[in-house]
């Protein structure tokens, strides 16, 4: 169920258990339809029984976690490489001359491994590892699962990413969910009981690729909350881990020059969530995290960051807005004799210093073709800038950015087209000596994935990607040379996933 680019709270394993292909849950890989958005909430199809083959139906009824088939394991894996070509003007070569370089071959974007499932009713688990792989990655540029401050080179350290523990219904009733209102979506649809086929995996009920209705309505008013801990994704309305491309989306990493932190809005973030719909207001849900920074880059200090995101759900849209409060300290206990011997204590961090980022997301579902929205504006304290700035004048910096994306379903042949611009502008640089343009940034990206593989054991993606991105006045490594740079990306290659 899950396939290449980013990670995806769903993994292959499910597909085996419930003997069905990755298309119940994925318009496309790894997009997720009506049925996939309530799976990935909750672990399981209870409540969602009329969007399946009648054929499942049951077993999904009655399904009880500490009642496996012994073959069962809940354990995927997950791979993708290709070819790529990359050119970039603007490169620094010998004899301190600025040069176009281009390089080209074969290679890996990410290996990992993958769990989930649920441990209890209305408890479940998720986890993703990476294993220690120098051969992951291309040249000059990470795995696709890591994040800004961990390393800009190829190859695959050993470390986990996503590591949850959720809980359902929390002060709320828990138990079985009945129908899910979602239901009535899939009412009038053909199921194979009704063509008189008995084999709910050869002709199965495929939903809209359309996000799912309101999760509860009045009936489930008092389902409670869920209370999910450990290394978690922050809940935007448009996932940095369901993205149909191996290019990021730039607004959700963008840290302005100088301050020094490894924040990013799709990071793993380690600390607590909990998510609820708003009391009389059913169409409306809420999420909150405390958080203390990306697992792979902890703050140091002791004071949590805190996220906030409110959404309304229709049946065929989605339409939120967010906002977050980070914390960087600046300073920290230290142990030893100064100058020279001194060493910062770990988790001492004091003298925190805000940035905030907030602003609105919206997913748009038009039948085949699906509108993506984001804007995004980032303000960060002037004293974050000053260990950078040595001596010039700081200020508080501020940017916005965001981006708009189009993708059109070729249901018939299993296709998917994706076309995105991403922007950055800085308003204000934290650090005032620099060019009001630094780290501007437009990216262009052409993305197609065509299943060539899908069934209840595995997905075979075939995967082509074009990106073309311009940041103005970037700092020239090892020089105080500014300069529009412009880096060219072709891609293709496979994605599995079993």
């Amino acid at each position: 169920m899950l396939l290449g680019g980013p990670d995806a709270q769903a993994i292959p394993a499910f597909a085996r258990k419930y003997d069905m292909d990755c298309s119940h849950c994925h318009s496309m890989v790894p997009k997720l339809n009506p049925v996939g958005y309530y799976f990935h909430d909750n672990f399981t199809f209870q409540g969602i029984g009329s969007l399946l083959p009648k054929g499942l139906q049951d077993k999904v009824r009655s399904e009880d976690p500490e009642d496996q088939h012994p073959a069962y394991w809940p354990v995927s894996l997950r791979a993708a490489g290709g070819y790529q070509a990359v050119k970039r003007d603007h490169q620094l070569t010998s004899g301190n001359v600025l040069e176009t370089i281009s390089t080209n071959g074969f290679g890996f974007t990410t290996f990992e491994l993958m769990a989930g499932g649920l441990l209890a009713p209305d408890v479940s688990y998720y986890l993703t590892y990476y294993p220690a792989a120098v051969n992951v990655g291309f040249p000059g540029q990470p795995p696709l699962h890591l994040h800004p401050g961990v390393t800009t080179e190829a190859g695959q350290n050993g470390a986990l990413g996503f590591a949850w523990v959720a809980f359902a219904h929390v002060f709320g009733t828990g138990g079985d969910h009945g129908d899910h209102p979602a239901d009535h979506q899939a009412k009038s649809a053909p199921t194979p009981d009704e063509h008189g086929e008995g084999d709910a995996h050869a002709e199965s009920v495929t939903p809209e690729p359309s996000r799912p209705a309101p999760a509860r309505t009045e009936e489930h008013d008092d389902h409670g909350f869920t209370f999910r801990v450990g290394s978690h994704e922050l809940d935007m309305t448009l996932s940095g881990h369901h993205r149909l491309s191996n290019a990021p989306y730039l607004a959700y990493r963008y840290i302005p020059e100088g301050h020094n932190t490894s924040f990013s809005l799709d990071a793993p973030q380690l600390g607590a969530a909990a998510e609820a719909h708003v009391p009389f207001f059913e169409s409306l849900e809420y999420a909150i995290s405390l958080f203390n920074g990306p697992n792979n880059a902890t703050d140091t200090n002791q004071a949590p960051d805190v996220f906030v995101h409110l959404a309304r759900q229709g049946k065929d849209h989605r339409l939120g807005l967010f906002a977050l409060r980070g914390l960087t300290p600046v300073s920290t206990a230290t142990v030893g004799t100064p100058p020279s011997a001194v060493t910062s204590i770990p988790g001492t961090g004091k003298d925190n210093q805000p940035f905030l980022r907030y602003g609105a997301d919206a997913d748009l579902n038009f039948g085949s073709l699906n509108l993506l929205l984001f804007y995004m504006q980032g303000h960060d304290d002037a004293k974050l800038f000053v260990e950078r700035a040595i001596t010039a004048p700081v200020q508080a910096a501020a940017f916005y950015g965001g981006f708009v994306e189009a993708d059109y379903l070729f249901e018939s042949i299993r296709t998917i087209l994706a076309g995105r611009y991403d922007l950055i502008r800085n308003t204000a640089q934290g650090i005032t000596t620099l060019p009001a343009q630094s780290n501007d940034a437009d990216a262009y990206t052409l993305a197609l994935k065509h299943d060539l593989v899908l069934s209840s054991r595995a997905n075979l993606q075939l995967h082509v990607e074009a990106n073309s991105t311009r940041t103005r006045a970037q700092l020239v490594p090892t020089t105080t040379t500014r300069t529009d740079q412009t880096s060219n990306t072709l891609y293709m290659g496979v994605d599995f996933s079993f």
